[in-house]
């Protein structure tokens, strides 16, 4: 491996004086949306402390992901939010080794003006209630509820369909469209809605899937001690994932 390069750059600006350095290496972590709140704040956390390599976040849909993944195969780690993308990962070569990294359960976060309509999952199938879904292509709760569908009642999975108004492309953007008012309630993990103040109903405990994410190291990373550093950081910077609601199971 290469000596660590590092350059100081000093710059006196009105008597200020600024670092910046060169590293050696760089780790693209790619990130599911629902994580990516603590996932950033862990690696800016990371990146203060450390500057002998620096640790970039690539956050969006766990479907987009590993599709870039795939297409580019270049990355270093990738956080899917459901397991059927660390299947898929294996199933594609990509995985040199993967650990449980925390647990998400599925709810149905709500808008303002829905909390007075909605209060129980059944509440769902009113006239005139809108719903955000996701897009199972590209984001791991739109194959998530295909599994909770799987355990509804007829009734409870027409209705879903009918007040279904969009199928977003990764969480946030369901969220916005919570927050809007575009629709009434979206899909999403308690993490998030508690991580935006919103609102939300449970699922039944007998029709949820709950999903664990996992830290995958892929398959063609060149920096395997670099990863082990930044899982340590990890372990040891639990209260910032608690701090928005999510339980770590990540050990060393």
């Amino acid at each position: 491996m290469k000596l660590l390069l590092k350059k100081i750059l000093v710059l006196v600006v009105s008597g200020v004086v600024f670092q910046s350095y060169a590293y050696s290496a760089t780790l693209y972590w790619y990130l599911a949306a629902s994580i990516s709140k603590p996932g950033i704040e862990v690696t800016q956390n990371f990146n203060k402390s450390h500057t002998e390599f620096n640790v970039v976040v690539v956050p969006g849909g766990s479907g987009n992901l590993f599709s870039k993944i795939l297409a580019s195969r270049t990355g270093d780690l990738y956080t899917p939010a459901a397991e059927v993308y660390l299947e898929k990962s294996k199933q594609a070569g990509l995985v040199l080794s993967a650990t449980k990294l925390l647990r998400q359960t599925p709810v149905f976060g709500l808008s303002q003006k829905s909390v007075n309509i909605i209060k129980t999952f059944q509440d769902l199938i009113k006239t005139d209630v809108r719903i955000a879904l996701g897009n199972a292509k590209t984001m791991a709760l739109g194959k998530t509820y295909f599994k909770i569908e799987q355990k509804l009642i007829p009734k409870m999975i027409k209705g879903i369909q009918n007040n279904t108004t969009v199928k977003a492309i990764n969480v946030n953007q369901i969220v916005n469209y919570v927050k809007l008012d575009i629709v009434d309630a979206g899909i999403m993990f308690d993490t998030v809605a508690k991580s935006h103040h919103l609102p939300y109903i449970r699922i039944p405990e007998r029709s949820n899937v709950i999903e664990t994410a996992h830290l995958i190291t892929l398959k063609f990373s060149q920096y395997p001690e670099h990863i082990k550093v930044f899982k340590k950081h990890l372990v040891e910077n639990m209260r910032i994932f608690s701090k928005y609601g999510f339980y770590l199971e990540l050990v060393l």
